[in-house]
């Protein structure tokens, strides 16, 4: 059973209620862990992180749509590859279309190794006991600390692009927060993100 964190805001009931339904019809042995309080996402995140109890955690935005079996390839790649400590589905738009350059240099039906993802749809090594830095408020750049925390650890970061999982990209939460976050992410991080301006480092086929 792998256990499955969705952070939301009380105002969002019928975004989780959607993305429940899609998890009931895509997803196999799963226990769902919503988070529903008026807080940041770290915050929100972090009480997941507390109460979660399986090998592998997935941490998902309530405005997706997951594919049938996302969740059992996603941890396949974890265990096949015990160097891997965060793995995000290939995150395309309703009409299919790849967001930011990760996803865009990350081939379809590939592994791709890259310095850090976002946190629309993610499946996190329990073990290695990294949490969301409360520093960021709202819904942004959080995620991409989080995984730049993982790599810090020595593991690596990749990109399924056998599981496309759509998102819908509801800028609702605190877009206004956007540029302080960003802000203290690179003051945080600046030793890091210039070593690693190629955005995937390489990319190979899972057998």
């Amino acid at each position: 059973m792998i256990d499955i964190i969705i952070p939301s805001l009380p105002t969002q009931y019928s975004r989780l209620k959607t993305v429940i339904r899609s998890i009931e019809k895509n997803t196999t042995d799963y226990r769902i862990i919503p988070i529903v309080a008026d807080r940041s996402c770290s915050d929100n995140i972090n009480d997941g992180l507390h109460q979660f109890t399986s090998n592998y955690v997935a941490i998902i935005d309530n405005d997706i749509e997951v594919c049938q079996g996302w969740l059992t390839h996603m941890a396949m790649v974890l265990d096949k590859y015990p160097d891997i400590g965060l793995v995000s589905g290939m995150i395309v738009d309703m009409r299919g279309r790849k967001y930011n350059e990760v996803y865009k240099n990350s081939p379809d039906n590939m592994i791709s190794e890259v310095y850090t993802i976002g946190g629309t749809c993610m499946l996190y090594r329990g073990s290695i006991g990294v949490f969301m830095d409360n520093n960021y408020k709202g819904g942004w750049w959080n995620d991409t600390d989080f995984a730049c925390e993982i790599a810090k650890r020595g593991y690596k970061i990749v990109v399924d692009g056998y599981v496309p999982i759509k998102h819908r990209c509801s800028f609702t939460n605190s877009i206004h927060f956007n540029n302080d976050n960003e802000a203290y992410f690179y003051s945080k991080w600046f030793d890091m993100i210039p070593e690693k301006r190629i955005v995937v480092t390489k990319s190979w086929e899972m057998k």
